[in-house]
């Protein structure tokens, strides 16, 4: 929104058939789906994860947030990797 933006009722609707045009808009409906959209996805938090596989049983198995901030998907990807190899060289 505009800095030091100033509403006033003189700027809304004057004529009948604004306020009519108006009333067929679903702004409850719009603002809701903005709020939903900001407050429950965060293009900021990203999961990772591996799963090891022998004789096709899960050996060992990881999911979590990752705890750096990868900046592109192929960041994260490398992350991902990184962490798997070293879990690899574990096991």
């Amino acid at each position: 929104m505009q800095e030091k933006l100033k509403l006033r009722k003189s700027q809304g609707v004057s004529t009948p058939a604004e306020m009519k045009r108006m009333q067929n808009v679903p702004y409850a409906s719009a603002v809701g789906s903005i709020m939903y959209v900001v407050r429950c996805t965060r293009l900021d938090v990203a999961f990772t994860g591996y799963v090891f596989d022998l004789n096709g049983g899960a050996v060992d198995w990881k999911s979590a947030k990752q705890s750096i901030f990868a900046t592109s998907s192929v960041e994260g990807e490398y992350i991902v990797a990184f962490d798997a190899s070293k879990e690899a060289v574990w096991v």
